[in-house]
């Protein structure tokens, strides 16, 4: 993207619209984390952190919020990509912390999962 998007990005939406390569390249890295975040939020709610799960999603919404506003001024439209990124680091960073301290605290949780007729995956 950092390469061509320029190019792509005025082919497909138009020349008025090249001008935010930049910005799609950042867009591009930030969402490398919040994919990698995908899959913990609904383990842990299943292992009953939805709590947890709220607070760090909400953190790293208002950094994001918080960035935006402190950098847009001085950075301009790309402190929207670098806003996106340092907040879905620290949203997953979060997540994975919280992962972390639960299977910590709680190893039994993290060995298997248990259906009514016993482990699904032969832990014990």
């Amino acid at each position: 993207l950092a390469g061509w998007g320029h190019a792509l990005l005025g082919l497909v939406a138009g020349p008025d619209f090249a001008a935010a390569a930049p910005l799609l390249a950042l867009l591009a890295v930030a969402a490398a984390p919040v994919m990698a975040a995908v899959p913990l939020e609904p383990v842990l709610i299943a292992l009953g952190r939805a709590g947890a799960v709220v607070a760090a999603k909400g953190a790293a919404a208002a950094l994001h919020v918080g960035l935006l506003v402190a950098l847009a001024g001085a950075a301009g439209l790309v402190a929207a990509g670098w806003a996106a990124i340092c907040a879905a680091a620290v949203g997953l960073g979060l997540l994975v912390a919280v992962a972390f301290r639960t299977i910590a605290r709680h190893p039994e949780r993290g060995r298997g999962i248990s259906s009514p007729s016993g482990p699904v995956d032969g832990a014990a």
